[in-house]
């Protein structure tokens, strides 16, 4: 048989070079479409430019803090806080139960930082208070409270400063009468500077707000994410669970941002941001629906 030349060999080749390109990309959009899997070894995850909120219409606002109507002055600059969508779902057993891991952003993404300091009110306790920028950087106190920060045990770390009912994980059925199923465990976040999402000029561009206080003798502290910046925790933190045991179908992971309006924002309609999954999980993978 005649050799074909090295020309139409090299023409050939080219071809599937450009095909591979076109195709493998196609192949994995639609993999990850419906489900994903997660290295366990990694920690924070980074954050896209623009994280996809999508709030969650199942679920009734609490009561508005007593004062709400601080922000609508000119005088303050206020925070606004937004959660990322539930991300980096890992399969997990804890006890004999199964649980889906899944790591959560507290976004700030206001005019001004979001503040609370805490005063001593007990051995492990402090009663906070929330404070609002001015323009120019004096800082108000909010009448009212801003509830508590706590000194919350976490293994292999210790005791930590923490605000309590920071954030809430729910799980509720789909379709045109959700209903709450599951909560989950983990209420209490740092609000500390861990990584910057925003290049605003109203975002600092160092931290502000470093990790929390470890020391018990702290008779004051202050907990607090600056403006264009976010707390991240990943999927293997303590609590970064929701028991799903027995449940099938499909589900709607809802990350609550303030779900009882301790703080005072300038928007109270986007604390929330889900992502839907199908249950019962894979051993490693969890589908979505």
């Amino acid at each position: 048989m005649p050799r074909r030349s090295p020309r139409r060999r090299t023409l050939s080749l080219a071809t599937v070079v450009v095909l591979l390109a076109v195709l493998t990309p196609l192949a994995f959009l639609a993999l990850s479409s419906t489900e994903q899997t997660v290295d366990r070894a990694k920690a924070i995850v980074p954050l896209p430019p623009k994280p996809y909120l999508a709030p969650s219409e199942s679920r009734k606002l609490p009561p508005a803090h007593p004062s709400a109507a601080l922000c609508e002055r000119d005088d303050v600059e206020c925070p606004d806080l937004a959660m990322r969508a539930p991300y980096q779902l890992v399969p997990d057993t804890i006890r004999g139960r199964r649980v889906l891991r899944v790591a959560n952003a507290v976004m700030s993404i206001g005019k001004g930082p979001v503040e609370v300091r805490g005063v001593r009110s007990g051995a492990l306790t402090m009663a906070a208070t929330q404070y609002l920028r001015r323009p120019g950087g004096a800082s108000k106190s909010v009448p009212g409270g801003a509830g508590t920060i706590v000194f919350k045990a976490i293994p292999a770390q210790g005791r930590i400063w923490k605000f309590q009912d920071a954030a809430r994980f729910e799980l509720w059925t789909t379709g045109r009468a959700p209903r709450l199923v599951r909560t989950g465990p983990k209420l209490v976040y740092c609000l500390r500077d861990l990584r910057r999402l925003y290049d605003w000029r109203r975002s600092p561009g160092r931290e502000v707000y470093p990790a929390c206080s470890r020391s018990a003798k702290r008779t004051r502290v202050t907990l607090g994410t600056s403006a264009g910046w976010a707390d991240i925790y990943p999927a293997s933190y303590y609590q970064q669970w929701i028991d799903v045991t027995g449940l099938r179908g499909c589900f709607d992971l809802t990350h609550i941002a303030d779900p009882k309006n301790r703080i005072v924002e300038s928007d109270e309609t986007n604390n929330e941001a889900t992502t839907r999954i199908q249950l019962p999980m894979g051993r490693k993978l969890v589908r979505r629906c």
